[in-house]
């Protein structure tokens, strides 16, 4: 599937996408559809659980004058009804300047969207962001924004990833984007870790002393 999908827009791709789960969907019956409603009912309360301080974060950029997470929950459902209904809904002329607007200003704003979701996610402001940013990467010493050229001569600028402790949510610092990934695929394990380490340090030796003994 990935092979067909190469050489196409992004919006190519999501449209073949969208009409493949449509087929899918239309197979389905009626109780199918229910037990999948269901199911997503739950993950999406399970997430709201795990993710209570989102909420609390939105609290305070509404004013603080909510204590609860329902209520804080209702007013921003509130906000964005209004808002939808104001702007979106009723108003063809503001649709198509947001458009061309965003047309103009996509990487900025794309720029803007990945920051105010990070913010959001670990429940930071934008100058801990900021701040964290200008650090290099607290394992590597890669600066944010650094750059590499691949084998088919394209040149890829990678961005530095918050690293938090994924059990507390936590933000622990900063990373590049290889050591982020890396981390992840050990599982934040110590002795994986460690136990590469070692299998390294193991390995360098035993080649050091054999080009000793046959050099």
């Amino acid at each position: 599937m990935r092979e067909c999908l190469k050489g196409l827009s992004k919006k190519e791709v999501l449209k073949i996408k969208s009409d493949q789960r449509k087929k899918r969907n239309a197979k389905k019956t009626p109780e199918e559809k229910a037990l999948l409603k269901e199911a997503h009912r739950k993950r999406c309360k399970k997430y709201s659980a795990k993710n209570q301080h989102l909420f609390v974060y939105a609290g305070t950029k509404l004013g603080g004058k909510y204590k609860t997470i329902e209520e804080i929950k209702e007013a921003v459902s509130q906000k964005q009804k209004i808002y939808v209904a104001k702007h979106c809904t009723g108003n063809p002329e503001y649709n198509k300047k947001r458009r061309e607007y965003v047309a103009r200003n996509r990487k900025v704003l794309n720029d803007k969207f990945r920051i105010r979701v990070q913010c959001n996610k670990y429940g930071i402001t934008k100058e801990h962001y900021f701040e964290l940013m200008e650090k290099p990467c607290m394992a590597c010493g890669k600066k944010h924004g650094h750059s590499y050229t691949r084998k088919d001569g394209i040149k890829i600028t990678m961005n530095h990833n918050i690293d938090h402790n994924h059990k507390t949510g936590q933000v622990r610092g900063v990373l590049c984007a290889e050591c982020n990934r890396a981390l992840g695929l050990l599982q934040d394990n110590p002795d994986t870790i460690q136990g590469l380490l070692n299998y390294l340090n193991k390995n360098d030796n035993s080649i050091k002393t054999k080009e000793a003994q046959y050099g």
